[in-house]
């Protein structure tokens, strides 16, 4: 009898002990659970963000380091061209006020320009071809609209300045002339994270030497 009282006890004892969490308990539970909600979902988010941001710069990197090395290609293998009087009344194919003109070996005038949207703003620059007098677009180096980017500035400074006397022909002063192009560009993007802005520049000597 004594054994059967004591074994009873026991048994209630046990019972009382794994009768479950109290209130207070569940609610720590809660608590502890949504803020580790919380921090892991803002270290997943943050993470996310830095992907996206990532892709976009390089990518537009990739198509600005595309474009420049396209033109400084173009450059080397041209005679700078300077019988002109300025690039809006040259080129009439496309508004802009930037522009480098290149002369090929066969006499074929080809130029870079930069097209400008209606408030002035760099859009794209085009590859153009002169034959017979008319201007024609060969095609498109950068566009805003496919690279998914801003042109901030692009400049082309040639030294011995263009237009004016070419240093390569009679009376000019026989120096090689050196090219500079200068570009800003900014990501097309909305939100701040993705927002990045390079600056490039590259300098190059035409590799064609004519007097």
């Amino acid at each position: 009898m004594l054994t059967r009282l004591i074994k009873n006890k026991i048994l209630l004892k046990l019972k009382n002990q794994s009768s479950g969490l109290t209130l207070v308990e569940v609610l720590i539970a809660v608590a502890i659970f949504s803020l580790l909600s919380v921090v892991v979902g803002g270290i997943y988010l943050a993470f996310s963000n830095s992907q996206d941001r990532t892709q976009v710069a390089q990518k537009l990197l990739n198509d600005a380091q595309y474009a420049l090395e396209s033109m400084a290609r173009e450059v080397r293998g041209n005679k700078v061209y300077y019988n002109y009087s300025n690039c809006d009344a040259e080129i009439t194919v496309v508004q802009t006020t930037q522009c480098l003109i290149l002369e090929k070996s066969d006499g074929t005038i080809v130029a870079f320009a930069v097209e400008t949207d209606g408030g002035g703003n760099p859009e794209v620059i085009n590859y153009l071809v002169k034959e017979a007098g008319v201007w024609t677009k060969g095609g498109v180096i950068f566009d805003i609209n496919q690279n998914q980017g801003v042109i901030d500035s692009i400049l082309f400074l040639v030294s011995p300045a263009a237009p004016g006397v070419d240093p390569l022909e009679d009376g000019g002063g026989n120096q090689n002339p050196l090219v500079t192009i200068e570009m800003q560009l900014s990501t097309n993007a909305t939100r701040s994270f993705e927002q990045v802005t390079y600056n490039l520049q590259t300098s190059v000597s035409p590799r064609v030497y004519k007097r």
